[in-house]
């Protein structure tokens, strides 16, 4: 299925699944808004394909229905609510699932202990997107693969990337103004941070825990709270220039 942009009315769901062997296209200028539920729970489950297309000058956008700075006043309010983390759950990939977002905005989601973007197995590719205002974390995960290109990462509730048992490449982004840690990786495969700013976080910028290798190149670490990078290892290479 593709969806095209509609100007001035936003997509919006309560719970929406992308089957396996199904796919989901959302073409640029696509703007969803998940409905508030009565347990702020809405949330997109991905087993099959979802592709989010969007451009530098049209980018698609998740967002909360009580945004009104894109899509309009879609809760018909005024300006009586104001959006915050929590007002969705997310979108969650799971086995055998693959999310890709480009030109991709995905914010104030994170209810539940969610993210507004979290692995469950499967595959998950950022490219120059943004992912912000989680109510937890912004980027989250037990298992499978995760790709970050030229993206930010900022403003979350907890981590701006809190995950485990994953392989993780991050390049060319910021995580920033997170609530915890920049990136947290519990128990996992490799890690990759290339090319990167990691600042402003309200604890370490890096923290990681028996990952089997990590390599940090040209990543400036700086001004977080804690320490600049917390590493435990039992037994992984470690290359850091």
């Amino acid at each position: 299925s593709v969806l095209p942009p509609n100007p001035g009315l936003p997509y919006s769901f309560g719970s929406l699944r992308v089957n396996s062997g199904a796919s989901l296209t959302l073409q640029p200028g696509v703007i969803v808004k998940p409905l508030l539920t009565p347990d702020w729970s809405a949330s997109l489950q991905v087993y099959g394909i979802l592709n989010a297309n969007g451009t530098a000058g049209s980018p698609v956008i998740f967002t909360s229905l009580k945004d009104d700075a894109v899509g309009g006043d879609s809760n018909n309010d005024g300006s009586t609510s104001s959006p915050a983390g929590n007002d969705w759950s997310g979108i969650q990939v799971n086995t055998g699932g693959a999310i890709t977002l480009a030109n991709t905005t995905v914010r104030y989601g994170g209810y539940l202990s969610w993210a507004n973007l979290y692995l469950n197995g499967g595959s998950l590719s950022l490219s120059n997107s943004t992912v912000s205002n989680s109510g937890f974390d912004g980027v989250g995960g037990n298992g499978g693969n995760l790709s970050i290109q030229n993206s930010s990462i900022s403003n979350n509730g907890l981590h701006g990337i809190g995950v485990a048992s994953v392989t993780l490449d991050v390049q060319g982004s910021t995580v920033g103004s997170n609530g915890q840690k920049g990136i947290m990786v519990n128990p996992s495969g490799a890690v990759t941070v290339t090319n990167s700013t990691i600042s402003g976080n309200g604890s370490n910028g890096l923290q990681t825990a028996d990952v089997t290798a990590l390599t940090v190149t040209g990543t400036t670490i700086i001004s977080n709270t804690g320490y600049a990078a917390y590493l435990y290892f039992t037994n992984a290479p470690i290359n850091i220039s």
